[in-house]
């Protein structure tokens, strides 16, 4: 009879285990987009521009040519 109420808790156990590791899987997806909207949020104080790959200007806007450069200097403009 004892080992049937060892049986018993070891059980209840394993299904309370259960039951809490699935509540925490099904809150981690709402806890990430609570987490994501408030990087987003602080992201969006600092800078109003929204980055998006591919798409802005790149640092070749920025450059200019070794012979544009020459002829600058050679003609003096600043």
């Amino acid at each position: 009879m004892l080992k049937n109420r060892v049986a018993q808790n070891l059980t209840e156990y394993a299904i309370i285990l259960a039951i809490i590791v699935a509540a925490l899987l099904a809150i981690q997806l709402y806890l990430k987009r609570g987490l994501q909207g408030r990087i987003h949020d602080m992201a969006s104080q600092i800078s109003p521009y929204q980055y998006v790959p591919g798409e802005g200007s790149s640092n070749s806007d920025y450059n200019t040519s070794s012979s544009q450069i020459t002829q600058e200097a050679e003609q003096g403009a600043p």
